[in-house]
Formats: structure tokens, sequence, C-alpha cells
């Protein structure tokens, strides 16, 4: 079983030039804990929900004006470094290792040499598989 038989594949994603605001409402309106940060289709990063939350969580006593301003900040002053995927050719294996490497409950699929998204593969469903035999 490889990547790619495991994958969402039309997974939400967001745009470099995005705000936290527009994160925020992606994260809640796909479900997804992960967002690949793209530019120009290629994933150039990641940015996790538990990051964007704990940082506006610290931000709990702030005035509306301090809060309005960190809403509209660009996730590309937020987002994971890129590096952070898995190629569609990898084994169950292989994948669960680099999710337990990264510590990240998803992690995109991406072309190996092109770097084009091709979808979002979840820690639940490697876990799920590797339980059934498929590692």
């Amino acid at each position: 079983m490889r990547a790619t038989d495991l994958m969402n594949a039309e997974p939400r994603t967001i745009d470099i030039d995005a705000t936290i605001a527009e994160a925020l409402e992606a994260f809640d309106v796909s479900g997804q804990r992960v967002l690949p940060v793209l530019s120009e289709g290629r994933v150039v990063g990641l940015l996790c929900s538990r990051d964007v939350r704990r940082m506006l969580g610290g931000l709990a006593a702030a005035s509306e004006r301090t809060l309005g301003v960190v809403l509209s900040l660009p996730i590309s002053d937020f987002h994971a470094a890129e590096g952070r995927t898995v190629f569609p050719e990898m084994n169950v294996r292989a994948v669960l290792r680099r999710i337990m490497d990264e510590q990240l409950p998803e992690l995109p699929v991406v072309a190996r040499k092109t770097g084009a998204l091709l979808g979002l593969i979840t820690s639940e469903r490697v876990l799920a598989a590797a339980r059934e035999g498929w590692v």
C-alpha cells in the first residue's frame, strides 16, 4: 500500500498571501488540522491549526485592535518551512515514520519532480492501515 492509496486527493489549501483570518476560516470549513501552503501551485510549507490557535490563545487579553492586526497578518509569517511532505510512491511504513518524525497529524503528498500537491494524508488513515497489517 502506498501514500496515494490513503490520501485525500482534494484537500483544502491556502495561498501564501492569505491572512491568519482566512486560514482560520479554511480550518473551520475543511476540518483539516494542517493546510498545505501554496505558491504558484507548489507546496512551500504547512500551516498547523494548533500553532495558529495557540498564538491566538496567547492574545486572549489583547485589545480588539491588536487582535484585528494579528488576524490581518499574512500566513507567510507563520507557516512551517517546506520539506514536510511525503511522496506518492512511499509505502505505509515510510509514511508512518515521516508522520511520527514530523509530529504532524497530516502531511501533504507531493509529486517528487514538480512539488505539485497531489493530496493530503492523515495520521489516522496511516495508523488504521498499519493496524490492518498494510505496513
